[in-house]
């Protein structure tokens, strides 16, 4: 049984980003849902977990992550930064699923 650890509401959203590494280059994921913690975006590579990502969302500065789960089609990131409170919202409110 999956029991979920997190300290964070996440919130569902529908956004189309950009992550990138050095390992993967930039590939266009998903973004699904996001706390000011983390987010989790769709994704069909097998990422390692810990490897460190950068994900930009559209009129966002990018973000520093580190891939925390991948799972069936599906990465955990958690921000290096928590996001302000501000910042959050304002994705939220831009990007809620239809």
């Amino acid at each position: 049984m999956h029991s979920d650890l997190r300290r964070e509401l996440r919130v569902q959203v529908c956004i189309e980003s950009v992550m990138g590494s050095s390992m993967l280059g930039k590939r266009k994921v998903e973004l699904l849902d996001i706390s000011n913690l983390g987010c989790r975006v769709s994704c069909s590579l097998d990422v390692p977990t810990g490897t460190h990502v950068v994900l930009t969302m559209p009129s966002l500065s990018p973000i520093s992550a580190q891939v925390r789960w991948s799972r069936q089609g599906g990465l955990g990131l958690r921000f290096a930064t928590p996001l302000h409170p501000l910042v959050l919202e304002r994705i939220v409110v831009l990007n809620r699923p239809h």
